[in-house]
């Protein structure tokens, strides 16, 4: 009985390791990311409010996130993509990215409607300072009523 208990104190307070000691650990998927390759994050799924509250977490990574999509081709400050439609109407700029498009991006059915784009996230925040960052869009989805996701 005493070489049982012996053992099992053993095993239960000297725990035994048989990996590689100086192998580096697994890597561990990042909150948020819907894209894991090559040891890295490649894509992440967040909210414009993520994006907004901490930019220096995003900046330069390649997001996905929905929002209010209005494009105006004749003002500087017209493209942008808010958190709600209210925040285009009200003109909350701080509520909301800068957009810019890459090439070959399709912006038809993106235009003052609800959507999902993929692009580069920069914490710059757009003409004269007036965003909370501002996004270089690749693709853009517009959304369906009542669809919790459609990604491009």
């Amino acid at each position: 009985m005493r070489r049982y208990l012996a053992f099992v104190w053993l095993a239960c307070f000297c725990p035994l390791s048989f990996g590689d000691p100086g192998a580096a650990p697994a890597p561990q998927s990042a909150p948020g990311c819907i894209d894991w390759s090559n040891g890295a994050c490649s894509r992440y799924w967040v909210s414009i409010i993520q994006l907004i509250g901490s930019p220096a977490k995003f900046n330069g990574k390649r997001v996905l996130t929905q929002g209010y999509m209005h494009i105006d081709e004749h003002v500087r400050e017209g493209k942008s993509l808010y958190v709600h439609k209210e925040d285009y109407l009200n003109d909350l700029t701080k509520n909301g990215l800068w957009v810019t498009f890459a090439a070959g991006a399709t912006l038809a059915q993106c235009q003052d409607a609800y959507v999902s784009v993929v692009g580069i996230f920069s914490s710059d925040t757009g003409h004269m300072g007036g965003y909370g960052g501002s996004i270089n869009i690749e693709s853009c989805a517009a959304m369906r009523p009542n669809n919790r996701w459609r990604g491009p």
